[in-house]
């Protein structure tokens, strides 16, 4: 998902005329690194606290969501950006994590980590200013490692040109490393061997686009959409030889999922007088506008189902809109007065998580519609259960089924979708094997009493769901702790 903080503004660049010298970053600010980098974390993760305290939360309407939805208070954080959960298995476990913007040079942003409680705890302290405008894990087993990334936007102390940011790397323990080079540019589309104002992060789905980490780098340098490897080394992945305001200023990113959206990176931008999001294809080669919007474009990322849809999810000003294949758009959560506002979904698609930047307050949308799952064991037309083995389980369950065949035929084709909800029809994991070795007519699948984001569920009946062909069957299992 890729950010803009509302208080970055993008000043003017170069011409295509004028080249300036890149001036190293002077004693004095190196002599401010190493004095702030030698200061006790756990005394500049008090100052957070402290700053955090101090501040309040804005007093707000309720936002707007559409019939089907409610909304809550989930967490207070004082100057949410991005967000992110890390994915199954990983070492930062299943807690939301928030980049904190405080956006003044005399405080450390930070990054906060926000239990399924709600309760709130410092994590990572940056340097005063760094202007965090993104935050990702990648897909486990990535060759990046078990890591977050965030874009620093201004991690230089304010550099001129605009050319002071870089990608940094954070362990699970909240140590914080420079990942790019922070070694500015000479000009603009030239020069130097960092990033310029790195915005939104994505990383390739593989195929032609590869698995590398994308980033949206709203000042050109060295391109407007840049590809950092695994290594930290920087390439342009798209580049439209203008400078901001006359060429691209790319803030946001997501791969699209295939079907009616295709595969191709979205990108919002602000550039060309365009408050607006274009689709690049595998070559780097940006189209048309798909859709403007009245103010710039933030966060963009696709929904997973569970009563969201699979539309295209995008924040604009204080809003967040549904856009579909064609173009339209629909406002689907507002209200969020005052400010601006970014979001991500969780792991398992089934809750909307929006960061209230000027309300210091992150808000989560869930469906109210309950799922219907019929309380019924045993056979359809094509899917036939068994017994969970063992049921009740207390650590992990087998789900076998067979697939008949029957009046419905290719039996030993079909994918089935195995899904598993809790007795009021939330689904809290989804267990479906969509590999080339699913393809039997006996299969089974282990469910370990977790949900999608790895947490340990609590004792009760749950259901689990079998579709295969048109055809279903639902299953009864109980957990014990």
């Amino acid at each position: 998902m890729g950010t803009y903080a509302p208080t970055v503004k993008a000043t003017g660049r170069c011409a295509t005329a004028r080249k300036r010298t890149f001036q190293n970053l002077s004693n004095v600010q190196e002599h401010l690194m190493k004095a702030y980098q030698s200061l006790s974390r756990w005394a500049l993760i008090a100052a957070s606290i402290f700053a955090s305290l101090a501040q309040a939360p804005h007093a707000g309407a309720q936002p707007s969501v559409p019939p089907g939805f409610v909304v809550d208070t989930f967490a207070v954080v004082t100057k949410p950006w991005s967000i992110a959960f890390a994915p199954a298995g990983s070492a930062f476990g299943t807690d939301l994590y928030v980049a904190g913007n405080v956006s003044q040079s005399s405080l450390a942003d930070s990054v906060f980590r926000v239990s399924e409680a709600g309760v709130v705890t410092p994590f990572a302290v940056l340097v005063p200013g760094a202007d965090p405008q993104d935050i990702v894990f990648p897909p486990t087993g990535s060759p990046y490692g078990d890591f977050l990334y965030l874009s620093a936007n201004n991690r230089d102390f304010g550099q001129p040109l605009d050319c002071g940011g870089t990608i940094q790397q954070i362990d699970n323990l909240g140590n914080v490393v420079d990942f790019t080079s922070l070694a500015g540019c000479a000009s603009c589309n030239g020069g130097g061997s960092g990033l310029g104002e790195p915005v939104g992060l994505a990383f390739g789905p593989g195929g032609a686009f590869g698995s590398g980490l994308y980033v949206a780098n709203s000042s050109d340098v060295p391109g407007d959409i840049c590809e950092v490897s695994s290594g930290g080394g920087i390439s342009t992945f798209l580049d439209d030889t203008f400078c901001y305001p006359d060429g691209l200023a790319p803030v946001g990113l997501a791969f699209g999922p295939g079907g009616a959206y295709g595969s191709g990176l979205y990108f919002t931008e602000f550039g060309e007088g365009c408050d607006c999001i274009r689709i690049a294809d595998s070559l780097g080669v940006a189209g048309a506008p798909l859709a403007t919007f009245p103010t710039t474009p933030i966060a963009i990322e696709f929904a997973k189902g569970f009563g969201f849809g699979n539309d295209l999810f995008v924040s604009a000003g204080d809003t967040v809109y549904t856009l579909t294949p064609g173009g339209s758009l629909t406002p689907f959560a507002y209200d969020f007065t005052p400010g601006h506002v970014n979001f991500q979904f969780s792991p398992s698609g089934d809750a909307l998580y929006v960061s209230a930047y000027d309300r210091d307050v992150i808000y989560r949308i869930q469906s109210s519609v309950s799922v219907s799952v019929p309380n019924m064991e045993g056979r359809g037309d094509l899917v036939q259960l068994y017994p969970g083995s063992p049921n009740p389980f207390t650590s992990a369950t087998t789900l076998r089924f067979d697939l008949t065949g029957g009046a419905r035929g290719g039996a030993d084709a079909a994918e089935a979708t195995v899904r598993v909800y809790t007795a009021a029809g939330r689904l809290v994991r989804d267990l479906t094997d969509r590999g080339s070795a699913a393809r039997s007519l006996t299969r089974s699948v282990v469910w370990n009493g977790r949900d999608a984001h790895g947490a340990r569920l609590p004792a009760g009946v749950y259901f689990y769901r079998v579709e295969a062909n048109g055809d279903a069957a639902t299953g009864k299992i109980t957990l014990v702790r």
